[in-house]
């Protein structure tokens, strides 16, 4: 007795399943074996495009925050920005396109203002990312991020951690003038390579003063890992698997 094997619509009965593959055989052994790689290998990764991320939530913050005018919800909903973006949307190159600059935290209630001159923040990202860059914008008086490091996993814990370089964000004076009050430029940190994980811990000193002060951050993507369903990838796995032996025993 024969078992139905249902693909999108498409129902294959085992018991039958030589002769539907044989139907096939112009493919050729070694064209079945290379389709059915390629279409299991893109079930598997689920990779899209490129694009910018914004994390979900803020899980662990051992700075603190001074007050709750400047919340550290700030440093991940964009809303100082002078050009949002969609996050897992936007690419980097479209985003270099426009405005942007960020509003300074003296100048209103955008960016976070941390109780403490060092420590770390951590972000849920809502998904595994493979992250490339870092998009921050810093602070341009003296409470800035002077110097982070950042540990990039997939659990929240942090267990087996990757731990990027050390980057040195320009914070202060940053043209030649009084930056006091004034927008805050992008700063773009490259990791050197992909960290891949679903959580981001941000280790940071500040560059003086009594505060961190930080405007947002935002993370550049090479690609997201969606798993397939299973049943759909063992479904692809066993079909290309029935072609080759189908066409092996048509051969003997």
């Amino acid at each position: 007795m024969g078992y139905a094997l249902s693909i999108k619509g498409l129902s294959v009965n085992i018991k039958n399943r030589c002769k539907v593959m044989r139907k096939v055989r112009i493919l050729g052994t070694s064209r079945i074996a290379a389709v059915a790689f390629v279409v299991i290998s893109m079930a598997l990764s689920g990779i899209t495009n490129a694009a910018l991320i914004s994390p979900s939530s803020v899980i662990a913050n051992t700075v603190g925050t001074q007050g709750s005018t400047w919340p550290e919800i700030n440093l991940i909903n964009q809303s100082g920005l002078a050009q949002g973006f969609t996050s897992g949307v936007t690419t980097l190159a479209t985003y270099l396109g426009g405005d942007t600059t960020a509003a300074s935290s003296s100048l209103g209630t955008a960016g976070w203002l941390g109780a403490s001159t060092s420590g770390s923040i951590s972000f849920d990202l809502g998904a595994s990312h493979g992250l490339t860059d870092v998009l921050l914008w810093n602070d341009t008086d003296l409470q800035g991020i002077a110097s982070f490091t950042m540990d990039v996993a997939n659990n929240a814990a942090f267990t087996a951690a990757v731990t990027s370089s050390v980057f040195n964000p320009t914070v202060g004076d940053v043209d030649g003038g009084t930056d006091y009050g004034k927008q805050i430029p992008l700063q773009i940190f490259n990791l050197g390579g992909t960290l891949t994980g679903r959580y981001v811990r941000v280790n940071m000193t500040g560059g003086g003063g009594s505060f961190l002060n930080v405007g947002e951050f935002v993370f550049n993507t090479g690609g997201t890992a969606v798993p397939a369903p299973v049943p759909a990838t063992l479904a692809l796995l066993g079909l290309g698997l029935f072609g080759l032996g189908c066409a092996k025993r048509k051969k003997a």
